[in-house]
């Protein structure tokens, strides 16, 4: 709907108040900073030259505990204003992006709520400017038509009117256009949006949040959150406005370091890192499972990452391991060997551990009949780790008064010798004998009471018969003896797969090696398709007060042989009632020419909508051999860019082929090679492996070789689906020889 000219100038003359009140609140809040800075050195002078330097009494420890606890105080305030200063710096070249006029239920008042990344208020009025946009009031803009509508607050529903909505493009401080709108977002602005260049790193989605994603990220009724949806349908972003909710909706109990987030690699971490920060917030913390796997077992491992994992499989197909590690696979990442685990963990602390009799020199301290009893009795509702600390501290209880007995005839042996004097130096030699004495029988001690989780890990795979019994009533696969050697070959080189760093991990909690981390209150858990049910298993029980929320999509399982086949299983893992499940149903990222052709590389239907978003075609370009290909780059490369083009990934399967193509291409174009060790994500012109590529966006995507023989078996169908659907606006598909037998 077309804007008369004089709600043009009213609304120029408000942004221009508005920014205004920025600018004066931005100097004073850096007029703050600097008095809190001068206020610190101040009171740091006037420790220094007041308070008493040696702290040789309590008075003088209480009068500099006094200095101090102010320097804190007056850090702790200019801190709060400096992120009251960022966040009206992010404010200022855009203040808001929506308003929308609101009459409530029994009142004859409009309100013209004005919807922005955060809240503007006059400091000495309290009036609103400016809503944040995650309030409770701001939900009607994303959720409301014009007419009925109401919202949840604090204090219940609040019903009313809509009589205008209103959306704004105001660029370094200036209205570039503005529309009346009966829904939340104009698919001409969305358009707008999606149309643009992909950013150096992923961009906020703010002013462009759709109903359904609005949904999933203020939700606040679920314990599991589970949102599922088709590649583009803006599931990540959707994890990181609902992190940047929940630290708003809950800012006084839940902070950044209160929040993970489990990404599929560095990369990707580095990639969502601005933001938050954009939306004025801190980031959380961020991690892998890997890097998780890495915190709790013995160092010195050589713990393989879903990368490493990932390139098997797509690079050793003719290795003769490779079908007994495919078979590994699948095993360990099924609930049959998360029961295997768990029942191995209850035999070791019913039957497999065995005590012999703890002696010093001659003399008995403790009996292994003794000691078996404390571990089978009177500490058995400790789990393993527990239990094993208490005998040892039984066994120091008990050598105490030995170690006594025997310092003080040593003592006594040294005084009468007269080659010391010294008392002190008596007590010091008799004590270093003593530890002497002693040390034998201690370190059987630690020995014996020490839990080496590797070594039970691969004494399970040591012995078949040990294993068999641990595997009663559950299934096993046919090749399971040939797991077990290989298990064994891979653990005695210190080489830890990356599916038994997960089943490591789950030994450890099981036997109590691994403390649940109570102050993390929040999980988010992104490719949640890619997690095992080992490692959900393991998550539950790591987390047991926090909040969960997954984001996934079975279509785009890249490793079809150890991720989960069904959300349904995650549920019956985290055994709660209070769970939900989000569908996202429309796809915003590629044009819909891309996500045509993405789509029919599946073997299943998708129905979602995607954005009518026009494009160019798919270019499939047929070549005899790879040589032809490299050719032909430069110049697909020269064209996308003169297209507009700013970001191109060059998209191999592997590691080996995206360092073989970059190897040939980096001199005739400005091209990074990307690999799992980088922790950067780069924009400009990249090769990079296919499982990189994951969750990310690229204006355009060359497909290096979709041949027959690259992406030719049923599990590396949703791989080439997911490569193409990392394209915005331009998808090139090469092939050498016959195409994959998936693009039809």
């Amino acid at each position: 709907m077309a804007i008369r000219q004089e709600d043009w100038i009213y609304e120029t003359k408000r942004l221009e108040k508005v920014i205004d009140i920025i600018d004066k609140q931005l100097a004073e809040k850096r007029n703050e900073i600097v008095k809190y800075g001068r206020e610190v050195k101040e009171t740091r002078r006037s420790m220094w030259e007041n308070a008493a330097h040696g702290f040789n009494n309590l008075d003088e420890i209480v009068e500099a505990k006094q200095y101090l606890d102010g320097i804190t105080q007056e850090l702790i305030k200019q801190n709060l204003v400096k992120q009251q200063v960022h966040r009206l710096e992010k404010m200022r070249p855009s203040p808001y992006f929506g308003r929308f006029d609101f009459i409530e239920e029994g009142s004859d008042e409009l309100e013209n709520i004005y919807v922005g990344i955060s809240t503007l208020k006059d400091e000495n009025t309290g009036e609103i400017y400016i809503y944040d946009w995650r309030a409770p009031i701001s939900s009607l803009f994303y959720e409301a038509e014009t007419g009925p509508a109401q919202y949840l607050s604090p204090g219940g529903i609040v019903r009313g009117d809509i009589t205008l909505k209103r959306q704004y493009n105001i660029v370094n401080g200036k209205i570039q256009y503005m529309f009346d709108s009966s829904i939340k977002i104009d698919d001409d602005i969305l358009q707008g949006i999606l149309s643009k260049s992909a950013d150096e790193k992923m961009r906020t989605i703010v002013t462009s949040i759709q109903r359904e994603q609005n949904k999933a990220i203020r939700d606040e009724t679920h314990k599991l959150l589970i949102v599922q949806g088709p590649a583009g349908s803006g599931k990540t972003s959707i994890a990181l406005h609902r992190i940047a909710f929940l630290l708003y909706r809950y800012r006084d109990t839940v902070s950044a370091s209160n929040i993970v987030i489990f990404s599929p690699n560095r990369i990707f971490n580095d990639y969502i890192s601005d933001v938050l920060p954009n939306l004025g917030e801190e980031n959380m913390q961020q991690t892998t499972f890997r890097e998780c796997a890495e915190n709790f077992l013995p160092r010195g491992l050589k713990i393989e990452d879903i990368n490493g994992q990932m390139e098997f499989l797509l690079s050793e197909r003719k290795s003769p391991v490779y079908r007994t590690r495919v078979k590994s696979m699948q095993f360990k990442s099924s609930s049959d060997f998360v029961q295997i685990i768990k029942n191995y963990a209850r035999y070791l602390e019913n039957e497999g551990v065995v005590f012999e009799d703890v002696r010093h020199r001659d003399q008995l301290v403790i009996s292994g009949s003794d000691l078996t009893k404390l571990f089978r009795e009177d500490y058995s509702y400790l789990p393993l780790y527990k239990r094993l600390e208490k005998i040892r501290q039984r066994i120091y209880f008990l050598l105490e008064p030995m170690e006594n007995r025997y310092k003080k005839q040593k003592e006594e042996e040294l005084a009468d010798s007269a080659e010391y004097i010294d008392a002190g130096e008596i007590k010091a030699r008799a004590l270093l004998s003593t530890r002497e004495h002693f040390s034998r029988v201690k370190s059987y001690v630690e020995q014996i009471t020490d839990i080496n989780v590797f070594d039970l890990y691969s004494n399970l795979f040591k012995d078949s018969r040990l294993f068999a019994r641990m595997a009663e009533n559950v299934p096993l696969p046919e090749e399971y003896k040939a797991i077990l050697e290989y298990t064994c070959e891979k653990l005695s080189m210190g080489n830890v797969d990356y599916e038994d760093a997960a089943a490591l991990l789950l030994l450890r909690s099981e036997l109590g090696g691994i403390p649940a981390v109570r102050d993390i209150k929040y999980v988010i858990i992104d490719e949640a398709q890619d997690y095992t049910p080992m490692q959900y298993e393991i998550f539950r029980q790591l987390f047991p007060d926090a909040g969960f929320t997954l984001l996934g999509d079975l279509s785009q399982s890249i490793n079809s042989i150890t991720g989960v086949k069904d959300f349904g299983s995650v549920l019956v893992i985290f055994r709660t009632e209070n769970a939900g499940i989000i569908k996202l149903t429309k796809s915003y990222r590629s044009t819909a020419q891309i996500t045509r052709f993405a789509r029919s590389l599946l073997d299943t239907p998708v129905e979602d909508e995607y954005i009518e978003r026009e494009g160019e075609e798919p270019v499939i370009k047929f070549f005899s051999n790879e040589d032809e290909i490299i050719g032909t780059i430069p110049q697909s490369i020269q064209e996308l860019r003169e297209k507009g083009a700013r970001s191109i990934a060059i998209i191999c399967k592997n590691a080996a082929e995206s360092r073989r193509v970059y190897a040939k291409l980096r001199h005739k174009n400005r091209i990074t090679l990307v690999t799992g060790d980088d922790e950067e994500f780069v924009r400009g012109t990249v090769v990079i492996p296919s499982y990189l590529a994951k969750g990310l966006e690229f204006d355009a995507v060359v497909v290096y070789n979709a041949s027959k023989e690259a992406y030719g078996i049923e599990s590396e169908r949703r791989l080439l689906y997911t490569v193409c659907t990392r394209a915005l606006h331009h998808l090139h598909v090469y092939v050498a020889g016959e195409q994959s037998p998936f693009i039809r």
